[in-house]
């Protein structure tokens, strides 16, 4: 193999190996295909360990289905399209592997069905990484940061598990809008921190979502916006923090929906804690459970009388 030594390539390859056999039999035992990519290989390419392709767009052009594409330490600058049933994994670290959006009023990276981003950094794109409709997906172990919208922005789908999105042990920062948005859809987000974004979280009816351990901070407008209506969203040793407007802001149109913080520290936000937004009539926040939450600085308190916006 050319560019890399051979023992740089071997302990690439050795790294993202140990990953995916933590991850589980599925990846290693699963009769998955495996294609390389290491960007500074000069000689023949066919996506094999001795000759990996040199860009990452080229290997999803082989990828069809069940395959694993392994992506040597660099940076790489493109936009692709994960295809169906396929993951894409990077080296020991997230910041080994870094995609740079090419064309940046597209998303970096765009997620098909059955897809997941393992140990990758993203960086810029109209959305750091866009989930299509109805997609299945996984976001692993890694940094999506600098979009010019959305770091991670999810399409519509059903509420059913295999229609879910999962994100955890990741973080992302620094989008210029929401750090994750979504529409209707199933998402969990865990040991996730949320930091430096336009808002932190912006979801919308009828989402069904579970959010655990994670950092929601920084962020220049609230920390949650979350749509009452339709919801069910529970959460559980979160720390929402100094973000510059609420902590969390929960709106409600009228219609009935379960929104739940428990165990989390809403600390420094620059309005309110929690701030209940009825966007029609009166709405109805009987859905609003808060248990064993704990509230300090604060600048205009804890929970909000009901504020009348529309």
């Amino acid at each position: 193999m050319n560019g890399k030594t051979a023992l740089q390539w071997k302990n690439s390859l050795l790294a993202a190996a140990l990953f995916a056999l933590i991850l589980g039999p599925v990846v290693v035992l699963g009769g998955s295909k495996s294609i390389y990519v290491d960007e500074d290989n000069k000689g023949t390419q066919d996506g094999s360990y001795d000759h990996p392709y040199r860009t990452i767009s080229k290997a999803l052009k082989h990828a069809k289905g069940s395959t694993v594409v392994y992506v040597a330490k660099g940076t790489y600058k493109e936009n692709i399209t994960l295809p169906k049933d396929v993951k894409l994994v990077g080296g020991k670290n997230a910041d080994d592997v870094i995609i740079k959006a090419d064309n940046p009023d597209q998303p970096t990276i765009v997620m098909k069905d059955d897809t997941e981003v393992n140990k990758i950094t993203v960086v810029g794109g109209r959305h750091g990484i866009r989930v299509l409709e109805h997609a299945e997906a996984r976001i692993v172990r890694s940094v999506v940061k600098g979009s010019t919208r959305d770091g991670v922005h999810i399409d519509k789908g059903s509420r059913d598990k295999k229609e879910q999105v999962v994100i955890e042990k990741s973080v992302i920062k620094n989008n210029r809008m929401a750090g994750i948005f979504s529409e209707k859809r199933h998402l969990i987000v865990t040991s996730t921190d949320i930091t430096g974004n336009g808002d932190g979280v912006d979801l919308v009816a009828e989402v069904k979502a579970w959010f655990a351990d994670s950092r929601i901070l920084e962020n220049r407008g609230s920390g949650f916006k979350l749509t009452l209506d339709g919801a069910s969203f529970w959460s559980k040793n979160n720390s929402i923090r100094r973000n510059g407007r609420e902590g969390v802001e929960v709106n409600s149109y009228g219609s009935a929906g379960s929104i739940g913080f428990k165990k989390a520290a809403f600390v420094d936000n620059g309005r309110y804690a929690i701030a209940r937004i009825a966007r029609s009539g009166d709405g109805d926040f009987r859905g609003l459970v808060l248990d064993t939450n704990r509230y300090e600085g604060n600048l205009r308190g804890s929970i909000s009388p009901v504020l009348r916006i529309w």
